[in-house]
């Protein structure tokens, strides 16, 4: 029974290690949403947007709306060139 336990502890404990690479840090999303952001005053939309598109999946709540706010304010900004480019 022991050597069950000891396993099982093994294994959950190597699985859990496993899905918690896949996640990206706190810090790493947050470093990713500052260069999103200078990317799109700098007006770099696509890098941007790839940048962002990266870290959307994030689990942390707050960092995601603000990565979802970002690309909405690329595609209100692509929008607007667009419309800008149909004009001349």
């Amino acid at each position: 029974m022991k050597v069950f336990l000891f396993l099982f502890l093994i294994f959950s404990l190597h699985s859990t290690h496993e899905t918690d690479q896949d996640i990206p840090s706190r810090d790493h999303v947050k470093t990713m949403i500052g260069i999103a952001e200078m990317l799109i005053e700098e007006g770099a939309f696509v890098q941007a947007h790839s940048i962002l598109e990266d870290v959307i999946d994030c689990p942390y709540q707050w960092l995601a709306l603000k990565v979802v706010i970002l690309l909405g304010q690329i595609s209100i900004h692509v929008e607007e060139q667009s419309s800008l480019d149909e004009i001349d």
